[in-house]
């Protein structure tokens, strides 16, 4: 049987050595990409109740403007000589609906605020889990000569 020299027994520890190191490596970028799809679910969460509450309120703003619509049509319709408080009516329902306008941008615009704050808190970790591929390639190119 044929024994081993010390050379051949420092190559063996050097070689197990690195690849333990690449294994915790890959376990770390396993473990942070666990947590990153954690995150994109949590992200994906948030953006469809965003969606909903942008939706919803788009949808009251436009049933509102509808309903001051016909309700202006009837006022005219119901007195169309009264010309002063046909204009009159006709100047509410303008600035009611200015006002919905104006809220659904402030909302659209917070909104979108928001989901690129949430978004570049979401990508910023995603980027972070890549770094210990750099260490999977360095430990790798230290394994390969020495196991040639």
């Amino acid at each position: 049987m044929a024994t081993k020299s010390k050379t051949e027994t420092k190559v063996e520890d050097a070689v197990n050595e690195t690849a333990e190191k690449v294994g915790k490596t890959v376990e770390n970028v396993l473990d942070k990409l666990v947590e990153n799809q954690a995150r994109l679910t949590e992200a994906a969460t948030t953006a469809r109740d965003r969606s909903r509450r942008v939706t919803d309120e788009y949808l009251r703003s436009l049933a509102e403007t509808q309903r001051d619509v016909l309700d202006l049509s009837k006022k005219l319709a119901s007195n169309p000589t009264a010309y002063n408080s046909n204009i009159e009516a006709f100047l509410e329902s303008t600035t009611a609906t200015q006002s919905r306008a104006m809220e659904i941008t402030k909302l659209f615009y917070r909104e979108q605020a928001d989901a690129t704050a949430e978004f570049q808190k979401l990508v910023a970790p995603l980027f972070e889990s890549t770094k210990g591929f750099a260490d999977i390639s360095k430990n790798m190119q230290a394994f390969w000569p020495k196991s040639a």
